[in-house]
């Protein structure tokens, strides 16, 4: 049976792994979770934040720079533009052929 409460269609959240041992103190890694979610299906995207470093009693937060996503963000959008730009273009073109 279906829960009557609804997901919001999307969610936005971080996710601590379990802490690792290691000789000098522990690590912890940090995720970040975004959720879609549509009637019939879903998707779930998770992508390394950051690792909390803990020596003793201090603890640090390392954020992760992830390149690749940025990327392929970059391309995207680029490709996006360039399809949007020769769309407008095309448009314009076919307009003043039949202007004439």
């Amino acid at each position: 049976m279906r829960s009557t409460a609804r997901e919001p269609f999307l969610q936005v959240n971080t996710s601590r792994g379990n802490p690792i041992p290691t000789r000098y103190g522990q690590i912890v890694p940090v995720a970040r979770v975004v959720k879609l979610r549509w009637p019939g299906g879903g998707l779930n995207w998770n992508r390394p934040a950051a690792v909390e470093v803990q020596q003793g009693q201090s603890s640090r937060r390392v954020p992760i720079n992830d390149a690749t996503s940025r990327t392929i963000f970059t391309i995207v959008l680029t490709g996006l533009a360039v399809a949007l730009g020769m769309s407008t273009f095309l448009k314009r073109r076919r307009r003043h052929k039949h202007d004439r």
